[in-house]
Protein backbone atom coordinates (compact mmCIF):
# COMPACT_ATOMS: atom_id res chain seq x y z
CA UNK A 1 0.00 0.00 0.00
CA UNK A 2 1.21 3.69 -0.94
CA UNK A 3 0.92 6.10 1.85
CA UNK A 4 -0.07 9.37 0.75
CA UNK A 5 0.11 13.13 1.81
CA UNK A 6 -2.23 15.65 -0.43
CA UNK A 7 -0.61 19.04 -0.57
CA UNK A 8 -3.49 21.54 -2.42
CA UNK A 9 -4.28 25.10 -1.82
CA UNK A 10 -7.35 24.84 -3.21
CA UNK A 11 -10.17 22.81 -0.10
CA UNK A 12 -12.38 21.52 -2.71
CA UNK A 13 -9.42 19.99 -4.89
CA UNK A 14 -7.73 18.92 -1.89
CA UNK A 15 -10.79 17.13 -0.30
CA UNK A 16 -11.83 15.63 -3.75
CA UNK A 17 -8.49 14.00 -4.29
CA UNK A 18 -8.17 12.61 -0.44
CA UNK A 19 -11.77 11.47 -0.82
CA UNK A 20 -11.25 9.82 -4.26
CA UNK A 21 -7.56 8.46 -3.46
CA UNK A 22 -9.62 6.46 0.19
CA UNK A 23 -11.50 4.57 -1.34
CA UNK A 24 -8.70 2.89 -3.15
CA UNK A 25 -7.88 -0.34 -1.01
CA UNK A 26 -4.30 0.28 -2.53
CA UNK A 27 -3.74 4.20 -0.97
CA UNK A 28 -3.24 5.56 2.24
CA UNK A 29 -4.16 9.33 2.38
CA UNK A 30 -2.11 9.85 5.57
CA UNK A 31 -2.98 13.58 5.83
CA UNK A 32 -4.21 16.80 3.78
CA UNK A 33 -2.29 19.83 4.16
CA UNK A 34 -2.52 23.56 2.51
CA UNK A 35 0.42 24.97 2.67
CA UNK A 36 4.43 24.77 2.23
CA UNK A 37 5.21 24.58 5.73
CA UNK A 38 2.78 22.67 6.46
CA UNK A 39 3.88 19.80 3.79
CA UNK A 40 6.95 20.00 5.22
CA UNK A 41 6.49 19.29 8.43
CA UNK A 42 3.78 16.47 7.83
CA UNK A 43 5.79 14.65 5.96
CA UNK A 44 8.65 14.95 8.57
CA UNK A 45 6.03 13.42 10.75
CA UNK A 46 4.26 11.16 9.14
CA UNK A 47 6.92 9.86 6.33
CA UNK A 48 4.38 9.23 3.37
CA UNK A 49 5.97 7.48 -0.22
CA UNK A 50 4.70 10.05 -1.96
CA UNK A 51 3.59 14.24 -1.94
CA UNK A 52 1.00 14.79 -3.91
CA UNK A 53 1.20 18.61 -4.65
CA UNK A 54 -0.36 21.07 -6.41
CA UNK A 55 1.10 22.98 -9.20
CA UNK A 56 1.41 26.25 -6.97
CA UNK A 57 2.63 24.33 -3.92
CA UNK A 58 5.55 22.13 -6.15
CA UNK A 59 6.69 25.65 -7.65
CA UNK A 60 7.64 26.86 -4.22
CA UNK A 61 11.35 26.64 -3.80
CA UNK A 62 11.17 26.10 -0.40
CA UNK A 63 9.34 22.94 -1.00
CA UNK A 64 12.47 22.15 -3.73
CA UNK A 65 15.12 23.16 -0.96
CA UNK A 66 13.38 21.86 2.45
CA UNK A 67 12.13 18.10 1.37
CA UNK A 68 15.14 16.69 0.99
CA UNK A 69 16.19 17.32 4.03
CA UNK A 70 12.93 16.58 5.81
CA UNK A 71 12.50 13.28 4.31
CA UNK A 72 14.79 11.63 1.43
CA UNK A 73 12.58 8.57 0.78
CA UNK A 74 9.74 10.58 -0.06
CA UNK A 75 8.83 11.48 -3.40
CA UNK A 76 7.19 14.30 -4.79
CA UNK A 77 4.31 13.87 -7.92
CA UNK A 78 2.73 17.21 -9.08
CA UNK A 79 -0.70 17.85 -10.38
CA UNK A 80 -0.38 19.91 -13.42
CA UNK A 81 2.64 21.02 -15.58
CA UNK A 82 5.88 22.01 -13.84
CA UNK A 83 9.38 22.10 -13.78
CA UNK A 84 12.25 19.84 -12.93
CA UNK A 85 12.80 18.06 -10.53
CA UNK A 86 9.23 16.70 -9.91
CA UNK A 87 7.42 13.88 -12.01
CA UNK A 88 4.14 15.50 -13.03
CA UNK A 89 0.00 14.01 -13.97
CA UNK A 90 -1.54 16.71 -15.94
CA UNK A 91 -4.72 18.38 -14.75
CA UNK A 92 -7.15 16.75 -17.11
CA UNK A 93 -5.88 13.34 -16.47
CA UNK A 94 -8.13 10.58 -14.79
CA UNK A 95 -7.35 9.56 -11.18
CA UNK A 96 -5.91 5.68 -12.29
CA UNK A 97 -3.45 8.11 -14.45
CA UNK A 98 -2.63 9.89 -10.74
CA UNK A 99 -2.06 6.70 -9.22
CA UNK A 100 -0.24 4.99 -11.80
CA UNK A 101 2.28 8.21 -11.12
CA UNK A 102 2.16 7.33 -7.40
CA UNK A 103 3.52 4.05 -8.24
CA UNK A 104 5.98 4.87 -10.71
CA UNK A 105 7.72 7.11 -8.49
CA UNK A 106 8.40 4.52 -5.85
CA UNK A 107 9.34 1.93 -8.69
CA UNK A 108 11.25 3.45 -11.15
CA UNK A 109 13.94 6.00 -11.66
CA UNK A 110 11.60 8.01 -14.25
CA UNK A 111 8.02 8.79 -15.39
CA UNK A 112 6.86 7.71 -18.78
CA UNK A 113 4.41 9.79 -20.25
CA UNK A 114 3.29 11.23 -23.57
CA UNK A 115 5.61 13.70 -25.57
CA UNK A 116 2.41 16.04 -26.37
CA UNK A 117 1.97 15.64 -22.66
CA UNK A 118 5.60 16.89 -21.87
CA UNK A 119 5.42 19.79 -24.59
CA UNK A 120 1.96 20.62 -22.97
CA UNK A 121 3.33 20.47 -19.49
CA UNK A 122 6.89 22.09 -19.74
CA UNK A 123 5.34 24.51 -22.25
CA UNK A 124 7.73 23.82 -24.97
CA UNK A 125 6.98 25.13 -28.24
CA UNK A 126 6.99 22.98 -31.44
CA UNK A 127 10.31 24.25 -32.28
CA UNK A 128 11.71 24.36 -28.50
CA UNK A 129 10.47 20.73 -28.73
CA UNK A 130 12.26 19.92 -31.99
CA UNK A 131 15.49 21.43 -30.71
CA UNK A 132 15.57 19.76 -27.35
CA UNK A 133 15.59 16.27 -29.50
CA UNK A 134 18.76 17.21 -31.14
CA UNK A 135 20.39 18.54 -28.42
CA UNK A 136 19.57 14.88 -26.28
CA UNK A 137 21.54 13.44 -29.26
CA UNK A 138 24.31 15.86 -28.70
CA UNK A 139 24.28 17.60 -32.01
CA UNK A 140 26.05 21.36 -31.57
CA UNK A 141 24.49 24.80 -32.31
CA UNK A 142 26.04 25.24 -36.06
CA UNK A 143 24.84 21.09 -36.65
CA UNK A 144 20.97 22.09 -35.02
CA UNK A 145 21.20 25.31 -37.72
CA UNK A 146 22.06 23.35 -40.57
CA UNK A 147 19.58 20.66 -39.55
CA UNK A 148 16.44 22.82 -38.58
CA UNK A 149 17.10 25.50 -41.48
CA UNK A 150 17.61 28.34 -38.55
CA UNK A 151 20.52 30.10 -38.02
CA UNK A 152 22.92 30.03 -35.24
CA UNK A 153 22.07 33.15 -33.06
CA UNK A 154 18.01 31.45 -33.58
CA UNK A 155 19.45 28.23 -32.26
CA UNK A 156 21.05 29.25 -29.24
CA UNK A 157 17.85 30.74 -27.99
CA UNK A 158 15.98 28.30 -28.31
CA UNK A 159 18.98 26.36 -26.46
CA UNK A 160 18.68 28.84 -23.61
CA UNK A 161 14.97 28.44 -23.40
CA UNK A 162 14.59 24.58 -23.60
CA UNK A 163 17.17 24.69 -20.32
CA UNK A 164 15.31 26.90 -18.57
CA UNK A 165 12.38 25.22 -18.77
CA UNK A 166 13.25 21.42 -18.47
CA UNK A 167 15.43 22.93 -15.20
CA UNK A 168 18.65 21.75 -16.65
CA UNK A 169 22.01 23.72 -16.14
CA UNK A 170 24.36 22.01 -18.66
CA UNK A 171 23.32 20.84 -22.45
CA UNK A 172 25.63 17.34 -22.13
CA UNK A 173 23.08 16.41 -19.32
CA UNK A 174 20.10 16.56 -21.16
CA UNK A 175 20.58 13.18 -22.56
CA UNK A 176 20.94 11.53 -19.45
CA UNK A 177 18.40 13.73 -17.53
CA UNK A 178 16.10 13.19 -20.38
CA UNK A 179 16.31 9.71 -21.84
CA UNK A 180 13.03 9.81 -23.54
CA UNK A 181 13.99 12.70 -26.23
CA UNK A 182 16.36 10.09 -27.77
CA UNK A 183 13.83 7.43 -28.50
CA UNK A 184 11.99 7.40 -31.89
CA UNK A 185 8.38 6.39 -30.17
CA UNK A 186 5.09 8.19 -28.78
CA UNK A 187 6.40 8.42 -24.89
CA UNK A 188 9.12 10.21 -23.25
CA UNK A 189 10.99 9.35 -19.77
CA UNK A 190 11.78 12.54 -17.88
CA UNK A 191 14.34 11.30 -15.53
CA UNK A 192 14.26 13.05 -12.29
CA UNK A 193 17.22 14.06 -9.56
CA UNK A 194 17.61 13.78 -6.15
CA UNK A 195 16.61 11.20 -3.55
CA UNK A 196 13.60 12.91 -2.37
CA UNK A 197 12.33 13.74 -5.48
CA UNK A 198 11.53 11.53 -8.72
CA UNK A 199 15.33 10.68 -9.21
Amino acid sequence: MIRVLVAVHDRLLRECLAHILRERLDVAVVGQTSSTAATLAMTKDLGPNVVLACERMSSSPELAQQMPKVCRRTKVVALGGCGHPYAFCLKDGSIEEVVAALYEVLHTDSIVVPVDDVQQAYRLTDSELEIAQLLARGLSNKEIAQKTNRSVHTVKHHVHRVLQKLGIHARGKLGAEVPGLLQDDSTTRFRRTGECLVQ
